[in-house]
């Protein structure tokens, strides 16, 4: 279904296994897609059942959500089986894990879930069992996952009773989720507690700040180390909602706003006082292209009333009292300025015509003369020599199937590019890789050494700035390639 429905997804409809949502704006071009779509499925010979299908609703249930123009919002038949869960009492640590996989499966639509479930992720705890609190293991279990049997029987509290009850009212009085618009900016919230990681992901629509998603999650036990003031927390929430939670909305976004109520983060990746894990995380941050905004904690509280009556943008942005100064904000992001087309490995963002010279999108390069006058022709005969690009480009010029054998056929290199297959195309002769918003060029393999020379030597990134040279570095070498600057 994937594969039949590629050209149309995310322009009329979103396939899912068999089922299959058609959406527009307007009347006549829902009726132009579903038109689209049904002359798709019949040139593959795929059948449809009427009483199954359901036409022109303004609200349909799908995935197990009710989805209308306004957002999506939980089905209230689901309700039923969420009440019937007060009166539960679980008894072992398996009827523990299961009501907490039910209630995760709501978790988008509670803000702060997992501070707010602590107890019961409790009861999943190994507990220490000498006088020093720490945990012993006998021989038998060493080297095995820390985690309780199934059939280990646990006390349910009145306290856990009380958390229970908390998450039923909230899923009983839902927020309705915006659908996020990906060409305009987000607003992230992040925060840290001893308890967890919290952050919301919103969107200026209509005027208002509604909500994406909520996302939290407990700390790691080396987590629970970390000290609340010294602000590595509040780091830690930082980069996990950006690169692990809401990646798949903000890797994409061309800009998107953080704000927090630690002032010294909004600095804390420009200064030179961190450790290796602090500079690790930086480079991962440094994918993205965002701004931090301090907000006084009293005024950083995300309540969820906020979905349901969104704030005044005016009042809103007025209580941004403080920002990031245009020197903080170069010195931090001097490498993700660089990489804004969002370039993946070995793949730099380019636009060409047929009969006429490469020219950058990225100003940075332009003003260097980057890659500026590759022509066309060139850029062919470099991908046609890549053993790497030159089997992809063999395999979509024949329509071929990704079986487990073509796959086994294919080199190292090659397997890399497999995993941006369905965004890999070929446009008047050579291969790109395709996203909603953007064209990127597959960079042959003798090209990489002119995109690490100009930003190394060009752009005065020299060996002596290693940790401002390493984010760039990392968007356009090969991912295994060892960081070696005295020989790039």
């Amino acid at each position: 279904m994937e594969e039949m429905l590629d050209s149309l997804r995310d322009d009329c409809c979103i396939p899912y296994l068999d089922d299959i949502l058609c959406y527009a704006k307007t009347f006549e071009d829902h009726l132009e897609g579903l038109r689209r779509v049904l002359k798709a499925l019949q040139q593959h010979g795929v059948k449809l059942r009427p009483n199954k299908c359901e036409f022109f609703k303004r609200e349909v249930r799908y995935v197990g959500r009710l989805v209308s123009g306004e957002g999506v919002r939980i089905d209230p038949k689901d309700l039923n089986a969420i009440l019937s869960l007060r009166e539960k009492s679980p008894s072992t640590i398996g009827e523990v894990r299961r009501l907490l996989g039910f209630l995760s499966y709501y978790r988008t639509y509670i803000q702060d879930f997992s501070r707010i479930a602590k107890p019961i992720y409790d009861l999943l705890q190994i507990k220490s069992n000498n006088a020093h609190g720490v945990m012993e293991r006998s021989n038998k279990t060493k080297g095995k996952s820390n985690q309780l049997p199934s059939k280990t029987p646990v006390v349910w509290t009145e306290e856990h009773k009380n958390t229970l009850g908390t998450l039923i009212d909230i899923l009983t009085h839902p927020p309705v989720l915006a659908y996020p618009d990906f060409n305009s900016p987000f607003t992230l919230h992040t925060d840290a507690s001893e308890k967890g990681l919290g952050a919301v992901l919103y969107q200026w629509q209509n005027g208002k700040l509604r909500v994406i998603a909520y996302g939290s999650r407990t700390l790691t036990p080396a987590e629970k180390n970390y000290n609340l003031h010294s602000g590595k927390l509040e780091f830690l929430a930082l980069k996990w909602a950006i690169c692990e939670k809401f990646r798949d909305y903000l890797f994409y976004a061309s800009h998107f706003t953080v704000y927090t109520d630690n002032n010294p983060l909004t600095y804390v990746m420009s200064t030179a006082k961190l450790n290796a894990v602090g500079h690790r995380w930086v480079g991962e941050l440094s994918d993205y292209n965002f701004d931090i905004k301090y907000r006084p904690g009293k005024e950083n509280i995300d309540a969820d009333t906020l979905s349901r009556c969104p704030l005044d943008i005016e009042q809103y942005v007025a209580s941004c009292s403080e920002e990031m100064s245009v020197d903080a904000v170069h010195a931090t992001w001097e490498g993700s300025q660089v990489a804004k087309k969002r370039d993946v490995a070995w793949i730099a963002s380019l636009n060409t015509t047929q009969n006429s010279d490469i020219t950058n999108t990225c100003p940075e390069f332009s003003h260097h003369g980057f890659l500026s006058t590759i022509n066309h022709s060139e850029l062919q005969r470099a991908q046609k020599e890549d053993p790497a690009i030159r089997e992809i480009i063999k395999l979509k010029e024949n329509n071929q199937t990704l079986t487990t054998e073509v796959r086994r056929g294919l080199h190292g290199p090659a397997k890399k590019l497999l995993h941006e297959w369905k965004k890999l195309h070929i446009d008047n002769g050579l291969l790109y890789r395709k996203t909603t918003h953007q064209k990127q060029l597959v960079l042959p393999a003798e090209f990489k050494k002119k995109v690490l020379k100009h930003l190394h030597d060009d752009m005065g990134h020299k060996m002596s700035k290693v940790q401002s040279l390493c984010p760039m570095l990392r968007r356009t070498q090969i991912r295994d390639m060892r960081l070696n600057p005295a020989k790039i």
